[in-house]
């Protein structure tokens, strides 16, 4: 490992990928950020991330106060190929942490007189636009960022605040004068009409409300995907750029193995590194590979939107302060269920943050419940009822396999009624949260097992476990029932709805 890492010191070169595609929507397009997005989602897909510059005139005023002290991790930027865990940095109030951000990038630029003399020419270089000044601003911090992380052979530490949850460090975005959000504010995403997160009824920091982060030079947010493969938006309030990256849903497998093969090592004592969110890779390492990554450079004002299973990671340029959150849309549904499967059967499992049965469940229930009318539905809202009823019809076929196959095993039913299967009961074995029902056994009568494992959480014969069905076969068969009723009144979508879901890591998608 050491000889290859030594070998790619040498071989070392910078590669520029292609920028990410930038959209400019119009005043009215800019109405409401979700059909928006809806929109452009099929061309965003194509990179995994993109770039949304706002409307001339659109800036909301920052105004988070941050009323308490925010906790920093410590990032040795030399070691984040080496999949390391982040320690504990300090404890700071944004003014603490802005001079101290300042301070590091002006102690950096003065150990790097190279690195110096580089930014003042490109500055001084009349024949170039303002724009073409920063990109090649931009790209010379990108070589030294990537010069740190590929040679290892610089110690250079540095701290980032993120995760902050602004129901507790507050939001940069607060409601005018009479008291109303704007629909771009992060805070109104979750209970927009096309958002399915809506129908989550428990609080999920960066779900259900957004996340702060407050960086500094090089300061890295490590190669990842967003939990359950959602949708995510980041907004840039205020300070120096950030640099991002991102690889489409289409080159995951093949961005994931490159990692493996990069720190084996490190995935073989680790095998959920993945989730870590600590590893990075060089876009010359990446291409090498064959993967099609691209990079977007985020200016204050501005947003960047990631899709569902696009990897993602990036740094800072020095202080900054971003807001992001998680969001879905209709065509997420099936990569959401493949998601599941994925935590649950692929290398490195993890466990679940909410059960997405119940949210497909509930979802259902509260298109059916007579509020809408099937005749006044826009086309997002058609295309969102026969997403939901394909899937609906999915999970719920395999619940009754799975039923008629632990009833012919010998194990007995019987109905439990909703809220006794509790949003924390994780299966054991594969740590996702059953919903329709789960098994137990006499051996740990208040263990819960998802049906597939009702055998391999303990030896206990089947006369010794339980079925407990939440939801019944009846209930299931009603709410399909009502939504394709629900579905008559509407003309069905004119294109396939659900993409084309690829097996990774040997996991089959159904």
């Amino acid at each position: 490992m050491a000889l290859k890492r030594s070998l790619h010191q040498v071989n070392r070169k910078d590669v520029r990928v292609p920028d990410a595609p930038v959209f400019r929507p119009t005043v009215e397009e800019f109405g409401d950020p979700l059909k928006y997005i809806t929109g452009i989602r099929h061309l965003v897909q194509k990179s995994g991330i993109a770039k949304i510059i706002p409307p001339e005139g659109w800036k909301p005023e920052f105004s988070a106060n941050l009323p308490r002290r925010f906790p920093t991790k410590l990032q040795r930027v030399d070691l984040l190929q080496q999949g390391k865990p982040f320690g504990d940095g300090g404890n700071y109030t944004m003014e603490e942490f802005r001079e101290k951000a300042d301070r590091v990038k002006k102690e950096y630029l003065k150990s790097h007189p190279e690195l110096t003399e580089k930014l003042f020419r490109v500055q001084e270089n009349s024949s170039l636009t303002k724009e073409e000044t920063d990109d090649e601003m931009c790209r010379l911090w990108e070589e030294e960022y990537w010069r740190i992380v590929d040679t290892c052979n610089e110690e250079v530490e540095t701290e980032y605040g993120n995760d902050l949850d602004v129901k507790v460090f507050d939001s940069g975005f607060h409601p005018d004068r009479d008291g109303k959000r704007h629909p771009w504010d992060l805070n109104k995403f979750p209970s927009n009409s096309l958002c399915l997160l809506k129908a989550l009824d428990i609080p999920i920091p960066g779900m259900t409300s957004p996340w702060l982060y407050l960086g500094m030079l090089f300061a890295t947010f490590c190669f990842h995907t967003e939990d359950h493969f959602l949708y995510s938006i980041n907004y840039h309030h205020l300070g120096a750029p950030k640099i991002w990256y991102g690889v489409p849903r289409q080159g995951a497998t093949k961005f994931e193995q490159a990692l493996r093969e990069n720190v084996p090592a490190v995935f073989k004592e680790s095998p959920d590194l993945l989730h870590r969110l600590v590893t990075m890779i060089s876009p010359s390492v990446a291409t090498g590979y064959g993967i099609n990554m691209c990079r977007a450079v985020q200016n204050a004002g501005e947003f960047i939107i990631t899709c569902p299973e696009a990897y993602h990671g990036g740094f800072n340029m020095g202080f900054n302060c971003g807001e992001a959150v998680n969001f879905a849309l209709h065509d997420w549904l099936p990569i959401g269920r493949q998601a599941v499967e994925f935590y649950q059967k692929g290398a490195g499992k993890r466990a679940v943050v909410f059960a997405h049965n119940k949210l497909l469940h509930d979802l259902c229930k509260s298109f059916t419940d007579g509020s809408l009318d099937p005749f006044c539905l826009s086309d997002d809202e058609v295309e969102c009822y026969y997403t939901c009823l394909e899937e609906y019809t999915k999970s719920m076929e395999e619940e009754l396999v799975l039923r008629s196959w632990l009833k012919g095993e010998g194990v007995v039913g019987n109905y439990v009624g909703r809220h006794k299967i509790k949003e924390d009961d994780e299966c054991p074995v594969c740590s996702t949260i059953p919903f329709f029902s789960a098994v137990s056994c006499a051996c740990r009568p208040n263990k819960l097992v998802c049906l597939r494992h009702a055998f391999q959480s303990c030896g206990c014969s089947s006369s010794q476990k339980k079925l407990h069905l939440q939801v019944s076969a009846a209930e299931m068969m009603m709410v399909k029932k009502n939504l394709e009723m629900k579905n008559r009144g509407s003309t069905p979508p004119p294109r396939p709805l659900i993409p084309e879901l690829h097996a990774r890591n040997g996991t089959a998608c159904r």
